[in-house]
């Protein structure tokens, strides 16, 4: 994992947005300190990258398509993250927050 934090969580937000499943990425952290850090960075990254080496650790917080079970949705993340990061034993969270019926973009179009 590089040292730089924001950029790897920045990349992290882009991989798991992109996996099959997920709808929404969720801010991790507590949320003052989500708003806080996007009052100094406006397009700071929802997925809270922590510590270096063995003691990283790595938190998202996500949105599922009721389509597939959310346990399987949570599995793709967890393992595009480990790929993303070349780090199979980081610590890792994957918070499902929310199920939804059907992917927002269809319910529109409905």
């Amino acid at each position: 994992m590089t040292n730089d934090k924001q950029e790897v969580a920045r990349r992290l937000d882009t991989v798991v947005a992109e996996t099959d499943g997920v709808v929404e990425l969720y801010a991790a952290r507590p949320m003052v300190a989500h708003l806080l850090r996007q009052a100094l960075d406006a397009n700071a990254p929802r997925i809270a990258v922590d510590g270096f080496g063995d003691a990283a650790s790595v938190a998202v917080s996500i949105g599922v398509v009721g389509e597939a079970p959310a346990l399987e949705t949570a599995r793709r993340v967890a393992d595009e993250v480990r790929r993303e990061l070349g780090e199979p034993d980081v610590r890792l969270t994957v918070r499902v927050s929310r199920i939804v019926a059907t992917r927002p973009d269809e319910a529109e179009g409905a």
